[in-house]
């Protein structure tokens, strides 16, 4: 994630606003490929980012659930609509903790979720097979490979004062994943939102439609 971001006037709304201006694929010659989405974005307050620290409620990565008389859901108790414990999709649902060794060791797999407000930048996929009229349908990548296109940047506001903010946000990602599946030679648009510190959600936005092919530059 690259950021540029400037001083606005100080009329701008505390809740966060983007526009969307690019995506690009970036061709690695015999390397990986990088897919590039450019944002331009405004925050009237400036609390925009998440710190390698920020991991403590509301930040917290996953939260464990229980059941209705408070007892944590593991897979010995699981209810009948949780879902299966599987290599793929394990690290979104159930988690396995331990504790000692020897004689001692105790091994248990608790249910959990991802918790969203881990992360403050947001990307959900929608495709169709390109030249047809078939309606956009999402891919969910976590359901199908448990993977996030979900991701987080850093403090934008250095400074211990609030401040409106303007810039750029890229977000960049290897299409190692992607080339993997069918997107590449769907039709495909990305919807992409963003979050501040107080968990305000930005507006929504659409790319255009694109295939991979369209969009590659050398």
């Amino acid at each position: 994630m690259i950021i540029g971001a400037c001083h606005a006037p100080p009329e701008l709304p505390s809740i966060p606003f983007i526009e969307f201006k690019k995506v690009e694929i970036k061709s690695g010659g015999e390397t990986t490929d990088s897919l590039n989405i450019y944002l331009y974005f405004e925050d009237g307050d400036g609390d925009l980012g998440l710190a390698v620290w920020d991991t403590l409620p509301p930040f917290n990565p996953i939260n464990y659930l229980f059941d209705a008389s408070g007892n944590p859901i593991t897979y010995a108790n699981r209810r009948p609509e949780d879902p299966p414990f599987n290599s793929q999709t394990n690290n979104i649902y159930w988690q396995i903790l331990s504790s000692g060794s020897g004689d001692n060791f105790r091994a248990d797999t608790f249910r959990i979720e991802l918790n969203p407000n881990h992360k403050n930048f947001f990307l959900r996929i929608y495709s169709k097979p390109a030249g047809t009229d078939q309606p956009y349908e999402e891919f969910d990548l976590l359901e199908e490979f448990g993977l996030s296109l979900d991701s987080r940047f850093p403090y934008l506001n250095t400074t211990d004062k609030n401040r409106p903010l303007q810039g750029e946000l890229k977000y960049g990602l290897n299409t190692r994943g992607l080339n993997n599946t069918d997107l590449r030679f769907d039709s495909v648009k990305f919807e992409i939102w963003i979050q501040d510190r107080a968990l305000n959600e930005s507006n929504r936005v659409f790319t255009p439609p694109f295939t991979f092919k369209d969009i590659t530059v050398d």
